[in-house]
Order: C-alpha cells, then structure tokens, then sequence
C-alpha cells in the first residue's frame, strides 16, 4: 500500500500508505487506551518502562531497550513491557524480533487489546494479512473503543479486498475519532466501492477539510464525483489531486475515461 501512517502512529501516511507501495509501516497509537487489565508490573519495572518511553521518543532505541530489559528482569511477564521491546525491535526494523516480542506480550497478557494490535500491524507488514486481520479482531473484542485496532482492521479488510467487512470498524474508527482524516478517507472509498456514493461524497469531503493536502482524497473525490454524474466536479478533484501529487496523473487520467454509463444521477442516489 502506498501513502500514509497512523498508529502507534498509521494511516494512509504510514499503515496503508507504506504498503500500497509494498510494506506496512509502523505509526503511533492514536485512540483510546485499551481495556484495563491487571497490573503486572512492578514499581521499579514501571519507572524503567516510563524512561525507556521517553528514550524511545527521543529516538535512542539503544538506551530504551536497555531500560525494556531491566523491566523484564524485574516483572518478566509484564506485557508493556514485551510491548515496548516490539515497538524498538520495529523500528530496528527487526519484524521478526518485533513479532516475537509482541507474541510474548500477548501471552503474558491475554487483555491487552494494544498488544494484539501492534502484533495484527507487524504481521500485515510481513504480508500475513489473514492473521492480521484475526490478531486486529481480537483486539477489537477486548477493546471495542480503540481507535487504532477498529482502524486498522477496517483498513486492512479493505486492502485485502473485503469492503464489506471494512465498513463498520471504518464508521466506528470514525465515530472514536471523528477529526482523523485518513478514517474518513478510507471510509468514504470503501463506502464508494459499495455503490453509496452520497455518502462517500460527504466523507471525502470531510477528510480534505480536515487536510486539505491529502492528494488521495482528492483523486477518490473525483471517482466519486464521476460516479455521482458530477463531471465538473470531479474534473477539479482530479486536477487538485494532481497539483498535490503529479506521480497520480496517471491514475486520474485513467478514472478519467472511465466509462460515463456507470455514473448516476445525484437525485437517484
């Protein structure tokens, strides 16, 4: 996929965008903190995990794994903390290492939705997008208000061709996290692929409200326009998604001629 990024920091600026053009990229966490689930950190292993955070922001993943491990050697079945050490190992760019860690978080603690989040995101970034998919849901069932989980299920639903299954964690994503472009954009294509062009149309539009700069709302406004009998329109999306990004002229030209018998009347949609 190729374009953006969202969790932990992922979107179309980094999940879906990085793999559209081949790999899942790793993102930020955005939504709401998981379910709560039993502490098993001790206060010594939680003043190092609170440090080796701070180090893995500042980018010194050297000294935050230092820190990860005194964790672990003071509470080694603390899931955080197998979490973090996943965190560092990806953006070692270490997948496997990454996976590994986010396993062993998983089975330390079997509550924490985050964990089988980061391990559905690395396993999307191996190409295992069925398991993804899986380790995404069962992140959903612990915790059905995470933003990231009902994101990036409905995201990689849809890039695996699923539109169907893609819409409700999208409208929910939406719903947690109403100003989040990129929710919008992937809810108003999936919407778009389902024939509910009024609707895509309203999302699009949000999402480029929201930031006008993304190029790939633009082109999908366009579609969408297209496909609503709004020629004018999208004709002016396709530009603008052009002025954005030219390497997407290619594809407006092509959506440009498709064919005008599939577009409808606005007051029929």
């Amino acid at each position: 996929m190729s374009g953006m990024r969202v969790r932990r920091g992922f979107g179309l600026s980094a999940f879906l965008a990085a793999w559209l053009a081949g790999a899942l990229a790793a993102a930020p966490q955005v939504g709401p903190a998981s379910a709560p689930v039993a502490s098993r950190v001790t206060p010594r292993a939680e003043q190092a995990l609170r440090e080796a955070r701070r180090q893995l922001d500042a980018g010194d993943l050297a000294a935050a794994e230092v820190l990860v491990h005194r964790a672990l050697a003071a509470a080694p079945e603390s899931g955080e903390a197998h979490c973090l050490l996943g965190d560092i190992r990806e953006r070692q760019r270490d997948l496997p290492g990454a996976l590994a860690a986010y396993e062993m978080a998983t089975a330390a603690t079997p509550r924490l939705a985050r964990a089988f989040d980061c391990r559905g995101y690395v396993l999307g970034q191996l190409g295992r997008v069925e398991e993804a998919i899986a380790s995404f849901e069962q992140a959903v069932a612990i915790d059905g208000r995470s933003f990231d989980a009902q994101y990036h299920l409905g995201a990689t639903l849809w890039w695996a061709g699923q539109g169907p299954r893609a819409l409700e964690p999208l409208r929910r994503a939406v719903a947690l996290a109403p100003r989040h472009a990129e929710a919008r954009y992937y809810l108003g294509v999936v919407l778009r692929q389902q024939g509910m062009i009024e609707p895509a149309v309203a999302e699009l539009r949000r999402a480029i409200a929201l930031t006008p700069s993304l190029a790939p709302a633009h082109l999908q406004l366009g579609v969408a326009l297209q496909a609503w009998g709004d020629l004018h329109g999208a004709i002016a999306a396709f530009r603008r998604a052009i002025e954005l990004d030219p390497t997407m002229a290619d594809a407006c030209t092509t959506a440009k001629r498709t064919s005008t018998s599939t577009s409808v009347n606005p007051s029929e949609s």
